[in-house]
């Protein structure tokens, strides 16, 4: 009992503590001649601002969510019939030693099999028609180093998850110079699993099943330092560009229009540069990161279709620097999504055109830093839009949003501890405020910023039901 009645007295005394500090919170607000505050924002310090702080729900925001790749993505090997004979010049079988080709080959399965090391297979042009009538291989290899496969047509001609080109664990590949179609469903192009040191470059790859990868690079501890670069990539079906498993590779001016996502990074320390991109399929994103430590640097993206991203980012530590973001659809351009913490946005510049598409979204992450970035948004959509956020430093970047209700910054709801500094904010729309502070976003600095609003009900900051922020010198 009496332990009964100790509790009672406790949750009195709580109770009452509550109700003392949130009167002291609504007696909080200074209210400085020109300002107009109420309802419950509190304990808000502003310095030379243009500032409306009031209850008022904004129109409804649709929440966005991002499909992380997370799963561990391996292609391991089909088990087709493959041949026995010795291949030449006129004819498919086993590569033992260097060949060109005089002639085109074909063969109803797998057409080359590498089973020695230190040996090329030079098409010269001549084409290789695989599987005619059972699933096989372009060219597989398995357990060897230093082959080279360059200058070949490769193409299927049943659909039975057959591959172009499928090297396994192996080191020192070169694949080089390729012109490789597919049209079956999970018919990808090249296929590389637990390989070391491979090189993939000049290739044209077209794939129009679904599920078909031009590129499948499997997630593995093993696969190490791929280098791909200056291919020519179109895929019309579900399955994507490039899909990079594995660690150290280099995904390098690439060109790349896909129904798919365009590339996937599912593994940590890859490097994503200077590619060419435009996706044109519903949700189809232009970069998906679904690892840590890795760079995205120098691309130019392109995403045109419904709910399409242009680098969707599902983890943590990752470096996303000086890339040209179109996002034509209501996908955003670029967007953080839950518990991805710790990412470098930094020198982007970013173009959205459809309404509800906004320049960077960060939802449910921390300590993010979006910096230097150009950001113009011509739909209803945001700027900046941050919601449940911790520590997130915005500091140095160029808005400017065209639309009604299209706001500079908002932070959506419960974010907290942000420096907002330095930014320049421009919006022209009526009702489209530069910086907006929505519900329970407390204890955030918002310092020396540049601001402009022309357009009607325009504030330059706006603060709603927020305590403990700063707002100094905008």
């Amino acid at each position: 009992m009496k332990q009964v009645q100790k509790m009672d007295l406790n949750i009195l005394l709580a109770l009452a503590i509550v109700v003392v500090v949130l009167g002291i919170g609504l007696l909080a607000n200074t209210v400085p001649e020109g300002f107009e505050f109420s309802g419950y924002s509190s304990n808000n310090l502003i310095t030379g601002a243009a500032v409306g702080v009031e209850d008022y729900v904004p129109p409804e925001v649709v929440e966005e969510e991002i499909e992380e790749e997370t799963e561990e993505h391996v292609h391991e090997p089909f088990d087709f019939i493959m041949p026995s004979q010795e291949g030449n010049a006129t004819s498919c079988g086993n590569v033992s030693s260097s060949i060109t080709l005089t002639a085109n080959v074909s063969a109803e399965g797998t057409c080359f099999i590498f089973n020695a090391s230190n040996v090329v297979l030079d098409c010269d042009g001549y084409s290789i028609n695989y599987s005619n009538s059972s699933g096989g291989y372009g060219v597989y290899a398995t357990w060897v180093d230093n082959v080279t496969t360059k200058h070949c047509n490769i193409f299927e001609t049943t659909t039975t998850g057959s591959q172009g080109i499928y090297f396994s664990t192996s080191t020192n590949l070169t694949i080089y110079n390729n012109t490789i179609k597919t049209t079956g469903n999970a018919d990808d192009a090249i296929v590389l699993y637990g390989n070391i040191n491979t090189n993939i470059s000049y290739n044209t790859l077209n794939t129009s099943g679904s599920s078909a990868y031009a590129i499948d690079q499997s997630s593995s501890d093993s696969v190490l330092n791929s280098t791909i670069e200056y291919n020519s990539i179109s895929t019309t079906g579900s399955g994507g560009g490039i899909y990079v498993g594995g660690y150290g590779s280099l995904v390098y001016m690439n060109s790349l229009v896909t129904g798919g996502d365009a590339i996937i990074v599912g593994d940590p320390q890859n490097n994503v540069s200077t590619n060419s991109i435009n996706t044109t399929g519903s949700s189809d994103e232009g970069i998906v990161v679904s690892d840590t430590d890795n760079v995205i640097e120098y691309n130019i993206i392109n995403v045109s279709g419904s709910g399409a991203e242009g680098i969707a980012i599902a983890s943590d530590y990752n470096n996303i620097t000086n890339n040209v973001v179109y996002a034509e659809g209501s996908g955003d351009a670029i967007a953080i999504t839950s518990s991805d913490d710790n990412n470098r946005i930094i020198g982007n510049t970013i173009t959205t055109t459809a309404s509800s598409s906004d320049g960077i979204y960060l939802t449910n992450t921390d300590n993010n830093t979006i910096q230097n970035n150009t950001i113009i948004t011509h739909g209803s959509g945001y700027g900046l839009r941050v919601d449940d956020v911790l520590g997130a430093n915005i500091t140095g970047n160029n808005i400017n949003t065209t639309a009604s209700s299209a706001y500079g910054i908002y932070f959506d709801d419960t974010s907290s501890s942000s420096y907002i500094t330095n930014n320049n904010v421009t919006t022209v729309g009526t009702s489209a405020y530069a910086i907006y502070l929505f519900d329970n976003n407390d204890n955030n600095q918002i310092v020396g910023n540049n601001i402009s609003t022309e357009g009607s009900i325009g504030y330059a900051i706006f603060v709603n039901t927020a305590t403990g922020n700063n707002l100094i010198s905008n």
